[in-house]
């Protein structure tokens, strides 16, 4: 199943795209969260949390993979005053998330990627720039020593004058 969206509107809502189904809104605004189940894809323009501590991209179920590509994923919501929330999660053991982000704000006590999976769970990123742009902000994080993450980052920044940020 491929929905796609050609308009730009802002939808609020959360989701989950189930097995094989995939998202195509490149001019859409998504804020809550989105759960990635296996074998699916997911393309938006931007991406925010909506509250405090949510998850804005979540892979949960499954051991297949999922495609999440995003111009602009912004932890620190609308608003530019939300903590503790994360950009993408695998939350799933021998997971994989394949992400391509153009820019990736991280919010205070947020955390950009982190893989949560204990067995070969990993994400595969590319982005562009990744801003650490709150205090105690994370930008990479992993579970154990099986977490892998493969890919790179053109620029790791802080931003405003946070304290206590780790890049990875």
């Amino acid at each position: 199943v491929c929905i796609s969206v050609a308009d730009g509107e802002n939808y609020v809502e959360d989701f989950t795209l189930a097995a094989g189904m995939s998202l195509v809104a490149p001019a859409a605004t998504v804020v809550g969260t989105i759960t990635l189940e296996s074998d699916t894809a997911c393309y938006l323009d931007k991406h925010y949390p909506a509250t405090n501590s949510d998850d804005t991209v979540i892979k949960n179920g499954g051991t297949g993979y999922a495609h999440y590509i995003c111009n602009i994923l912004d932890t620190r919501g609308t608003g530019g005053a939300l903590t503790g929330c994360t950009g993408i999660r695998n939350a799933t053991s021998g997971s994989v998330i394949f992400a391509r982000i153009g820019v990736l704000f991280v919010c205070a006590s947020g955390i950009g990627l982190q893989d949560n999976g204990t067995d070969f769970g990993h994400i595969h990123f590319q982005a562009a720039d990744l801003y650490l742009a709150g205090n105690d902000a994370v930008g990479i994080r992993g579970q154990s020593a099986s977490t892998n993450f493969i890919g790179y980052i053109d620029h790791i920044l802080e931003i405003g004058t946070p304290t206590n940020t780790r890049g990875i």
